[in-house]
């Protein structure tokens, strides 16, 4: 069910509007909607991601398996290609602070 809203506009935003669907013979209230309707959307996705991010980093800060992001992608990169690829290692723990693995990284890339 659906309850009426008043929303004060700018004059320039209600031109705006009205020209946008003038050429599709829409009204203006539907084109609110949608739009609406697509921040609430945005909205929702955002704040799921953040859950998400918030989670992942718990996981971390209680020991969770860390990939470095180079061999994550070479895994993707690899199974999107063959079908198949071996799953990267995780991080040793011991490599977990940004230095090491920064500098971990940069052995790996000369090796290569």
């Amino acid at each position: 069910m659906s309850a009426p809203t008043t929303l004060r506009l700018p004059d320039e935003l209600k031109d705006r509007i009205a020209a946008s669907g003038a050429g599709r013979r829409r009204i203006a209230a539907c084109g609110m909607v949608e739009a609406i309707e697509r921040q609430a959307a945005l909205a929702e996705a955002r704040a799921s991601f953040v859950q998400a991010a918030e989670q992942s980093a718990r996981e971390v800060d209680a020991g969770g398996a860390l990939y470095a992001a180079e061999d994550v992608i070479d895994y993707l990169v690899a199974r999107t290609a063959t079908g198949r690829a071996h799953r990267p290692k995780p991080i040793a723990k011991s490599m977990r602070s940004p230095a090491k693995a920064a500098s971990s990284v940069a052995r790996k890339r000369r090796v290569a």
